[in-house]
């Protein structure tokens, strides 16, 4: 998979919003409640890119949907407005976010997992999965792709945004292009979007299709 297209973040806006991102990382597991407001305030739009994202390549009418670091279920609740016959389940690693997500009404199942590691859910159970805000620093890298994708049923897709720094920090072409080579995805989208509308953070809406 070739990016060269596509434009890079530039180092003036991506050293702002690093700053960004570790309050994100504060408030993810001391204020759990404060989430949903900030991430508003800026203009944050990843759950509706990938559930877009999802929807333009998606079939099914009531999809099974694995939300991989679910946070306090804005993806779950985005897709449920594109699929309102969806089965969502969810994973954060902060339980207190759980909290958030299970008050929602949108998942069947909410777990703490860590996605770098195996999952507790049924290997190749779900049609679909999704993750917003997941895949950026502070967070996870391109380890935490196979356990997702080990979820899903072959044929399934994978909806996912990437944060464009962590991009090309974490060296996530380099780990989705020898997923490709081993045979075990096609990409069947990417494109570069801006997630963080009030300060025009951008990031990689991709949909990986996964095919054993």
């Amino acid at each position: 998979m070739t990016s060269s297209s596509l434009p890079s973040t530039s180092s003036r806006k991506s050293k702002p919003f690093d700053a960004i991102v570790r309050a994100f990382g504060l408030l993810y597991n001391r204020l759990p409640g404060s989430y949903n407001g900030l991430v508003g305030a800026l203009g944050y739009r990843a759950p509706d890119l990938v559930a877009d994202a999802l929807a333009d390549h998606l079939s099914l009418a009531n999809p099974m949907v694995l939300d991989a670091g679910c946070g306090t279920g804005l993806t779950a609740k985005a897709v449920h407005a594109r699929f309102p016959g969806a089965t969502v389940d969810g994973f954060d690693l902060s339980e207190k976010m759980l909290r958030e997500a299970t008050k929602t009404g949108f998942y069947r199942t909410l777990k703490p997992a860590d996605a770098t590691q195996a999952l507790p859910f049924e290997t190749g159970g779900y049609d679909a999965a999704v993750s917003s805000g997941l895949y950026t620093l502070g967070h996870v890298g391109p380890e935490a792709l196979l356990p997702v994708l080990d979820a899903i049923k072959p044929g399934g897709l994978f909806a996912l945004n990437i944060y464009d720094g962590a991009w090309e920090k974490l060296r996530f072409e380099k780990a989705i292009d020898q997923l490709v080579a081993d045979g075990l995805i096609t990409v069947r989208a990417h494109e570069q979007a801006t997630h963080f509308g009030r300060i025009g953070q951008t990031c990689r809406v991709i949909v990986l299709d996964k095919t054993t």
